[in-house]
């Protein structure tokens, strides 16, 4: 098993986060497991909710979607592999990009001609707005919907300390900006400890947030962050070091 031995330290929250160990612990490796975020839902106004077209930024905003049902007319979009998933457990059929991103997404054909149609999209509080920036200037009205918001995970700080003065990590991965500002924030005493320790990312752009808050290695997977894509890059990494 490629991965035997190494020690890996998941942030990812619920519902991917434990999923993402259980992969990891398949491959041999000791993961151990300490969301840094908090997901809630937020109460949001979907009053006049009448889109030709939905956007799902994450599966968090899927499983946080404020209605059980899905109207048929509205065509579905997703960012990954993880949210497409989600909506499919939904009985919904969703296309998703290539590239697992908000470009991505803004790649596809048929978000290209949007004049005129109503686009939803379901989100997080906060998070980037290229998205919805850019089908604004293709024509498109476009409404942002912020489903869940994210707190730092503060009853994890005194576990998250601990982990990192008893064990000498091999990697930590982290799936957000702000759940890696949330890393640093709780790592307290620890923190110069956190710094020198190989961080996984799944893009360059926190990749560069990293390196900008300390981080001296930083590896940034920028093809997918699905879990199994994110495993899978790993063991690429892991063999390529060894």
């Amino acid at each position: 098993m490629p991965l035997t031995g190494r020690h890996i330290l998941v942030t990812r929250p619920e519902p991917q986060g434990a999923h993402l160990c259980e992969l990891l612990a398949k491959m041999g490796a000791y993961a151990y497991y300490i969301p840094t975020l908090e997901i809630r839902p937020s109460a949001i106004n979907l009053s006049l909710f009448q889109p030709d077209i939905a956007i799902f930024i994450s599966a968090n905003a899927v499983k946080y979607y404020p209605f059980n049902e899905f109207p048929t007319a509205v065509r579905y979009f997703a960012v990954g592999v993880a949210t497409t998933i989600a909506l499919m457990q939904r009985g919904v059929i969703a296309q998703q990009p290539e590239k697992s991103s908000s470009e991505g997404l803004l790649d596809l054909t048929e978000l290209q001609q949007v004049t005129e149609k109503e686009v939803a999209i379901f989100c997080g509080v906060g998070g980037r707005t290229l998205l919805q920036e850019t089908l604004k200037k293709r024509g498109a009205r476009c409404q942002r919907y912020e489903v869940y918001q994210r707190y730092a995970a503060v009853n994890e700080a005194q576990r998250l300390q601990s982990l990192l003065k008893k064990i000498a990590l091999d990697y930590v991965i982290c799936t957000s900006g702000e759940s890696l500002l949330c890393l640093e924030q709780l790592s307290g005493s620890q923190r110069t400890c956190l710094h020198q320790t190989p961080l996984v990312v799944i893009s360059d752009r926190i990749a560069a947030l990293a390196k900008k808050q300390g981080f001296t290695q930083v590896l940034a997977m920028s093809e997918s962050f699905d879990n199994i894509g994110i495993v899978q890059q790993l063991v690429k990494y892991s063999k390529e070091v060894t």
